[in-house]
Formats: C-alpha cells, sequence, structure tokens
C-alpha cells in the first residue's frame, strides 16, 4: 500500500504515489471523467501505467479510481481524517526481529490529522540498534494502520527504508506491531502497550 495524492496545480492534474512505489503520473483529460495517463518522473510501476485510462467515480467525500476498468485498491478522500486513536508514546513489551540481543523499540504517534502522506510517527530503536525513522499515513486496511516508512541509511533503519509498519488495535488496548521492509518480507513484530 502506498500513500497517494491527486493534485491539480495550473491547470494540470497529476497523480503523485508515495513510498515505495515514489512515482507520479500526468492525468490528461479525454471524454467524460476518463484520463490517459502519462509519466512524469519514471518508476517502475508508473511506467506500467503509461497510456491506460483512469476514470474517477464520485461518492460523498470520497473518489474511487480505476485504471482500464479495473479498480485501484485505494480510495481517496477528499479531507484529512482526524487525529488517530492511536497518538501517544508506545513501547514494544514483546517481539521478534531475528537479533540474538533484542533491542528497545518505541513508537511516538502524533496529534496530526490522518492524511496520505502526512508524516504521523517516529520508530525508535534503542540499543544495539540505535536508530530512528519516521512514518507517513498511507492508509487503512479493515482496521489497522498502514505507514509508509521514510528513507533513513543510519545503520539498521537503512533496511527498513520504504517499508511498512502496519498497527492492528487489540481487544485489551495494546496493538499488535509488524514491519516489513522494501521488499515485503517481515522485519519486525510484537506487542506494543501504551505509556505515559
Amino acid at each position: 500500500m502506498a500513500a497517494v495524492q491527486l493534485l491539480q496545480k495550473a491547470g494540470k492534474t497529476r497523480l503523485q504515489f508515495g513510498a515505495p512505489l515514489n512515482c507520479g503520473l500526468n492525468l490528461l483529460a479525454q471524454d467524460g471523467a476518463a484520463y490517459r495517463l502519462e509519466s512524469i518522473n519514471g518508476g517502475i510501476y508508473c511506467d506500467r501505467l503509461l497510456g491506460k485510462t483512469l476514470t474517477a467515480q464520485r461518492s460523498a467525500d470520497d473518489l474511487q479510481l480505476r485504471i482500464d476498468g479495473t479498480p485501484l485498491p485505494l480510495l481517496l478522500h477528499s479531507l484529512p481524517a482526524p487525529a488517530s486513536a492511536l497518538q501517544g508514546n508506545w513501547r514494544l513489551l514483546a517481539g521478534t526481529s531475528g537479533a540474538s540481543r533484542p533491542a528497545a523499540l518505541t513508537l511516538k504517534i502524533a496529534a496530526t490529522p490522518l492524511a496520505p502522506g502526512a508524516a504521523v510517527a517516529t520508530l525508535r530503536y534503542g540499543s544495539p540498534r540505535d536508530c530512528q525513522i519516521e512514518a507517513r499515513y498511507a492508509g487503512m486496511r479493515d482496521t489497522t494502520v498502514v505507514l509508509s516508512l521514510s528513507v533513513n541509511d543510519a545503520g539498521y533503519c537503512g533496511r527498513l527504508s520504504d517499508g511498512q509498519a502496519e498497527l492492528q488495535p487489540q481487544q485489551d488496548g495494546n496493538v499488535s506491531l509488524q514491519i516489513f521492509d522494501r521488499l515485503g518480507t517481515r522485519a519486525d513484530s510484537g506487542t506494543l502497550q501504551r505509556i505515559p
């Protein structure tokens, strides 16, 4: 899953995909609500969409997009959602990371409105990893919050660059965390507990 923005500026419309896709497409108006897709900056994902037709269907404040009749697995919202109910500070209670020595992990979720691409969280690893990485809101999958991880070349966090984190609220008030690297391989997982 990637954050997606539909941008209109200076009479041009652009569809911009965030990490891990990191590419954009110009939309050239055709008949009705159809647009022809033209690449503006490359990227494997966007290159595969060149010349195809995008259609948009509005429903209340949401916009469903289709490419050559196939729905894109996303829904664009015209207004940012309120801040996440998960805002605050969290720490890893128990988890698996494949490391011989477990590293402390904290997660800070800001009181920022949830909008695609908005910086909403910071993951911070303690010793022996000693690094941090910013996370941006990518969307929701059922009740799971999906975050795209920014680029960071510092130690262990470099492995997580352009990856994703998934936060699944649990009935006991804790949160299940899964972190995936850019290839989709699970790098870390565990249970987060809210801290004051």
